[in-house]
């Protein structure tokens, strides 16, 4: 009887023997193409894990294979880095198709100029129409960066005046990845519009409305804080409108399109607020004393950009508490850290950043 001859998997440049290694070094690009050229498959084979293969054999849905395989496999990741990968395939599999049509013209040049930059321009649109979805943005500035970023560089000035005006977000994920950063084409002419841009107009809301239900604002607007010493503070958008708590974590992921209302029983109570924002749902907030201690705001696995500070407070990784940031350390400077940890004596200003 012939001998099974077994062979690795190379996931994210590293060789796989089993389950929990392929679990440790899932890459999504990698698995995708590996099952749609069947050497995951057989892979599974060869290392006898029979039921995982069964669960693969089944999926029905090719185009949504990937989201399959992260079930199957148990692996531990967001939804956004998921819808991230799914972006990278698609705009890889878009590549490949371009290309295959301009194969089939011959390579014309005229062909190839104009396939190149309408290739760019859509990109461009595309970051408009999905301004708010910060996956697929992550996903397209890596694609322009990959294989538009010299007509980019000629063409910087305008597109940074088109996304400023109508994609923010997008600027944002340039400066989170390490080939815009280190490219120059953010000096610190631009580097200061950036920072300008983030949602740096919390306003302060503190009056006892006597329990009556007040308009705040019209504009659509989403909740930094609220400060409840009567235990009566409510948000909503209007009447007839879900009502939020003081208590309520609900009311922070809430953006209340149409403004929001709001009704209090003390002097002291008050609401955070940031209105008509692009974007802002992509934004991390906190607001809040800490007494003298570390907060911990996010896990040493989670990078984050942090954006602003309030003077007076201080943040550091969790992996190194004893290298502090101040103020001045970070605003503007685009920060990028392993975790977050935040240490604050106020509670009328928020800390602001972006998860990378």
């Amino acid at each position: 009887m012939a001998k099974t001859i077994k062979f690795n998997l190379i996931l994210d440049n590293k060789p796989v023997r089993t389950i929990e290694e392929l679990q440790e070094n899932f890459c999504i690009d990698d698995i995708q193409e590996f099952y749609e050229n069947g050497l995951l498959q057989k892979w599974l084979k060869v290392r006898g894990y029979d039921k995982y293969l069964k669960k693969v054999d089944e999926i029905k849905d090719n185009k949504n294979a990937i989201i399959e395989l992260v079930k199957i496999f148990e692996i531990e990741t967001s939804k956004d880095r998921i819808e991230e990968g799914i972006y990278s395939l698609k705009s890889k599999e878009e590549k490949k198709q371009r290309l295959e049509e301009l194969d089939k013209k011959n390579h014309k040049l005229e062909d190839v100029v104009n396939a190149y930059h309408d290739g760019y321009e859509k990109i461009k649109d595309d970051l408009i129409e999905h301004k708010e979805d910060m996956p697929f943005i992550k996903n397209a500035v890596k694609t322009i960066y990959r294989d538009y970023f010299r007509l980019l560089k000629i063409d910087f000035v305008s597109f940074f005046v088109t996304m400023e005006q109508k994609s923010p977000l997008t600027l944002f994920a340039m400066m989170m990845q390490g080939g815009y950063r280190n490219s120059g084409l953010f000096d610190d002419k631009y580097k200061l519009k950036l920072f300008n841009l983030r949602p740096n107009n919390v306003l302060k809301y503190q009056y006892d409305t006597n329990k009556c239900w007040r308009k705040i604002t019209d504009k659509p607007a989403r909740i930094v804080k609220l400060n409840d010493s009567s235990s009566y503070v409510g948000i909503r958008e209007s009447e007839g409108m879900q009502e939020f708590a003081g208590n309520s974590r609900k009311v922070k992921q809430q953006k209340f399109e149409h403004g929001f209302e709001y009704r209090s029983n003390n002097s002291s109570d008050y609401v955070l607020y940031v209105e008509d924002v692009s974007g802002e749902s992509a934004f991390e907030m906190f607001c809040g004393e800490t007494e003298g201690y570390w907060q911990d705001l996010e896990g040493i696995d989670t990078k984050v950009m942090v954006l602003s500070i309030p003077s007076g407070t201080k943040i550091a990784s969790p992996k190194d508490l004893k290298t502090e940031y101040k103020a001045e350390d970070v605003n503007g400077k685009f920060l990028i850290l392993d975790g977050l940890c935040y240490k604050s004596n106020t509670d009328s200003e928020s800390i602001i950043y972006l998860e990378v």
